[in-house]
This record gives structure tokens, C-alpha cells and sequence, in this order.
């Protein structure tokens, strides 16, 4: 679990769709009414009607950016080639969100698949991007750099998001176990190795070293010797004491 410690400086959201758009300047909303990691930017565009007028703004934007995210819903089409070619050119790897009840692939959107990397979810979108984003953009006990980051979400690479809570005897392990094993389950079709981003959040009086510790007992469990592991952790006073929150990123290459 060695840290670059290289802070994100821009971060980017993409909305695929009019609905996406309102969902991420929702979320947008909310995180920037609380401390946000020092010297973050976070920039949120709507690419559903992109024009080539647009082209060069949204080139200013992703040419700061130092990861970019496409949330993608419901009413997400193919998207524009103006935005594939500006991220192309920009050398950048997006990841592109899919909720799975909405049963998008990557051949509805024209993707490049060896351009992107693709996250599915049964959570909501807006939920989906709030459990996978705080560890980035918020101040948590310990963050997630983005150099590490991008260890987990390679180009090529498509994982699943799953979230966990437990007040069992121990918590910080069986919440983390628990989501590992949703993300093992439904991502069981695809072989390759694995690499893991936990998230664990616990009531922030009582949370201690030791639980920490435990989560990572529990990843290890799941991961090869080859896998990249990184874990980040945080407190939240509407949690109950004991209780903890584990948020589980899995991607296979």
C-alpha cells in the first residue's frame, strides 16, 4: 500500500446524458459545500449534444484534467466521436460508469475498449459515483492519490463497485469481506487479475488502527500476488458505533 502522494488537481466528470448531467451537478453540490482535498478542481460537463464549437472548450477542460470519468444512464446513447477524439488526444483513460440495471455494454456507446476502462454497478448512478469519488475528492483519514488510482483503473480494464455496511463482532473485516464477495460474484464471467480499492468508513470517534488493519486482512484474502491493493479510510458520525462501511472496487484487466 505505498502512496505516490501525487494530489489530484483537476478531476472531471463527463455526463453522457441530460439526466446524467443533472445527477453529477447534484452531487458536484454537495461535495463542494464541505473541505475538499487541497488545490482541487472539479469540473462537470454535459457532452450529450456535443458540437464542434464545443471541442476546443472541452479540450481546455480535459487538457488539466488528471482523471476523467463518463457517467452513463439511461438515456446515454453512442457517444459523440468529438468527445472520443478530444480524450484520445488528450492521452487520458476516462472511466466510464454503467449501471447495470440499465444493461449498457460497451458497444452501445462506441467505446474503444482498450481507451477506457468500465465500472458497473447496482447502486444508482448518483449513489455510484458519490461511494467511488469520496476517497478522491473529500479528506478522509487516509486518501487515495491519483497515481494509485490509475494502478487500479488501467486502459483495457473493467471492474464492478460494491458497497457493504456491518456491526458484526468484526465489522471493518466482514463489511469489506461482504462487499468483495458481490464484486467477486458478478464479475466470476471474466478471468484476469485483480486489482482492489477499498473504502471503509467507520463511526469517526471509534474508529481505530486495528480496524483498518482488519480490512486489508480481508483484501488480501481476495488478491494474488500481482495485484495492486489500496485501501483508504475515513470517519462519519451517522454510521452507529461499531459499524462500518465498506466500499469495494474491483477491476480485472
Amino acid at each position: 500500500m505505498e502512496k505516490s502522494d501525487k494530489k489530484i488537481s483537476t478531476l472531471v466528470v463527463l455526463a453522457a446524458g441530460h439526466a446524467e448531467a443533472e445527477v453529477i451537478a447534484d452531487w458536484r453540490r454537495k461535495v463542494t459545500q464541505k473541505p475538499l482535498a487541497d488545490g482541487l478542481e472539479i469540473e462537470v460537463c454535459d457532452v450529450s449534444q456535443l458540437e464542434s464549437e464545443a471541442a476546443s472548450e472541452l479540450s481546455s477542460v480535459l487538457a488539466k484534467a488528471d482523471i476523467v470519468f463518463i457517467a452513463c444512464g439511461a438515456d446515454t446513447g453512442c457517444l459523440p466521436p468529438l468527445l472520443q477524439q478530444q480524450v484520445e488526444d488528450q492521452g487520458l483513460t476516462p472511466v466510464v460508469l454503467l449501471s447495470r440495471s440499465e444493461g449498457l455494454t460497451q458497444s452501445d456507446l462506441s467505446l474503444a475498449r482498450d481507451k477506457m476502462s468500465i465500472l458497473r454497478s447496482d447502486m444508482p448512478l448518483d449513489v455510484m459515483v458519490e461511494k467511488l469519488l469520496a476517497p478522491l475528492v473529500g479528506e478522509p483519514f487516509i486518501n487515495v492519490d491519483i497515481n494509485d488510482f490509475k494502478m487500479i483503473a488501467t486502459p483495457g480494464s473493467e471492474g464492478v463497485l460494491a458497497c457493504a455496511i456491518s456491526s458484526e463482532e468484526d465489522a471493518a473485516f466482514d463489511a469489506t469481506e461482504q462487499a468483495l464477495i458481490i464484486c467477486r460474484d458478478a464479475m466470476a464471467e471474466r478471468s484476469g487479475s485483480v486489482n482492489l480499492l477499498a473504502s471503509l468508513t467507520g463511526q469517526e470517534a471509534t474508529f481505530t488502527v486495528g480496524d483498518y488493519s482488519r480490512a486489508g486482512e480481508a483484501l488480501e484474502v481476495f488478491s494474488g500476488s500481482t495485484s495492486t491493493v489500496i485501501v483508504s479510510a475515513g470517519g462519519s458520525d451517522s454510521l452507529s458505533e461499531g459499524s462500518y462501511e465498506a466500499v469495494v472496487t474491483m477491476m480485472k484487466e
